[in-house]
């Protein structure tokens, strides 16, 4: 919680977002951050192979949401359950993935770059 009182125009990266969370809730920190950092200009990205181990809170809160192959089905439901959309379900093959705007409430894919 200091970290957010602490500091304005700032971005903070949290790999494996579900050590963030204590028993499935984000912690006071996170939540913090992410209801209040707006006004403070404070980003936040927040990287996890295993969407359903975090919050619903964390998604909702989100602005932007990609997803990349998941292995697990339940982390892919997850993932429909907050986008809506049955493209969440497919398993991505590698190097591709979805970009969704929770404003635009816009879904788009993406690949590849073909080099050369």
């Amino acid at each position: 919680m200091w970290l957010h009182g602490a500091f304005t125009s700032v971005g903070l990266c949290a790999d494996e977002l579900y050590t963030l969370h204590q028993n499935g809730r984000a912690g006071d920190g996170l939540t913090g951050w992410l209801t209040r950092g707006r006004e403070l200009k404070q980003s936040f990205l927040g990287l996890t192979q295993r969407p359903a181990w975090v919050s619903k809170f964390i998604l909702s809160e989100s602005d932007y949401i990609g997803e990349m192959s998941l292995t697990l089905e339940a982390d892919r439901k997850t993932m429909r359950d907050i986008i809506g959309s049955p493209e969440a379900l497919v398993k991505l093959p590698p190097r591709e993935w979805l970009w969704y705007d929770m404003s635009a409430d816009r879904l788009r894919k993406f690949g590849p770059v073909p080099l050369a």
